[in-house]
């Protein structure tokens, strides 16, 4: 069984993510750009409207947004509607995200 972190952990967190993101923006400037890979883009730029689709789509945006934003932020839902294969994708888009090291990941989650 899993415990909840402790409100001094979730403080360390907060702040962690605060000081990294206020670095990227004095690096790169206040832009946070939206990847969210939905049906018409993906059509629009020669992609399956799929996981694969979505994955590949998320991937070209974040090689674009390398170095020239402070964030990106992930909507979520347009890898949810693809099922399991859908989350597996965007766990690897976030993981990519993490490994660029001048990207601030921020994923939106749906909301009911």
């Amino acid at each position: 069984m899993m415990s909840s972190p402790s409100s001094e952990e979730v403080n360390a967190q907060r702040s962690d993510f605060g000081l990294r993101l206020s670095n990227s923006m004095a690096k790169y400037g206040p832009l946070c750009v939206g990847i969210d890979p939905h049906r018409q883009l993906l059509t629009d730029w020669g992609y399956n409207v799929d996981a694969l689709g979505a994955e590949l789509y998320s991937m070209r945006m974040l090689q674009a947004a390398n170095g020239r934003a402070a964030a990106v932020k992930f909507q979520s839902s347009m890898f949810e509607r693809y099922g399991s294969k859908g989350i597996a994708a965007l766990e690897r888009v976030l993981y990519a995200a993490r490994q660029m090291l001048s990207l601030i990941h921020i994923s939106e989650p749906t909301r009911p």
